[in-house]
């Protein structure tokens, strides 16, 4: 709520945002290999009961409320709530790799600490939540610790303008 106290309908977007993050974390867990477990594993497969949603989160229309509820509490705040794109491992795993010096040696950090980024649609406004890249190779070295050579950065949001930066349109991932 501090990072986005100027709209009111936050506390709804941040609601429903925060449902879709459990249900990626859920999905991500059970179809992520465990730590120590040897090499060539395969990954676990989800059940048929879970039902595989996003990347791209639409928000609930008035039908969706309608047909969950007898007699449906339809608020004019939910007309308000934005997609929301989630960019994470689980939805794009080629981007499990450095945006500075390309290894793929690195570490998902969890999501972004300050919520969703507003992004300016071409119909509408939507979102985009994403977690966060650490880079485990030369820029850690590089740019971590009281004895950095330089200046620079080796952590990195998958919303942030410096992931994308050295990537071309046509690298950027998309769900067909």
């Amino acid at each position: 709520m501090k990072h986005h106290s100027t709209q009111p309908e936050r506390e709804q977007q941040l609601e429903w945002a925060a449902n879709i993050v459990e249900y990626v974390q859920h999905i991500h867990k059970k179809t992520s290999i465990r730590a120590g477990t040897q090499n060539g594993t395969a990954p676990p497969s989800l059940g048929k009961e879970v039902p595989i949603l996003g990347p791209r989160f639409l928000p609930p229309t008035y039908l969706h409320l309608q047909k969950r509820n007898v007699t449906p509490v339809i608020e004019p705040q939910s007309t308000y709530l934005k997609p929301i794109t989630i960019i994470h491992p689980f939805y794009f795993p080629e981007l499990a790799k450095c945006p500075q010096c390309d290894t793929d040696n690195i570490g998902w950090n969890g999501w972004t600490t300050t919520g969703p980024r507003n992004i300016h649609g071409v119909c509408r406004d939507e979102t985009a939540y994403g977690v966060q890249v650490q880079c485990k190779g030369e820029c850690e070295k590089r740019f971590s610790g009281g004895n950095a050579e330089e200046e620079g950065a080796y952590c990195f949001a998958t919303t942030n303008v410096k992931f994308w930066e050295r990537r071309e349109h046509w690298d950027i991932p998309r769900m067909s």
